[in-house]
């Protein structure tokens, strides 16, 4: 699991533009500063999903497959529906 974390950041910060990093030296007041949509969402399935293994192995015996995997595809999709606006499409906003 740690291999494939190493993975991703490593694969992530080889793809950054080197434009980006040019931006990382300014530094924002504490009150302007905020979690991106998604670092939260990374966060969310990084940390939900283990936490779902582990608990439907010691709660439930490893013998609820289905219901665990259902509770990680819905973990899975929780960041996107949470990224969507609320209200709906608006007229001319495509």
């Amino acid at each position: 699991m740690m291999s494939m974390i190493a993975c991703a950041m490593l694969g992530s910060w080889l793809i950054t533009p080197p434009a980006v990093f040019a931006k990382e030296g300014i530094q924002v007041d504490r009150a302007h500063r905020h979690l991106s949509g998604r670092t939260i969402a990374a966060a969310m399935i990084l940390l939900l999903i283990p936490l779902t293994l582990y608990a439907g192995h010691f709660y439930f015996g490893n013998r609820k497959y289905y219901f665990i995997s259902l509770l990680i595809v819905v973990e899975t999709m929780l960041p996107f529906f949470s990224s969507l606006r609320s209200g709906g499409p608006r007229p001319g906003s495509w």
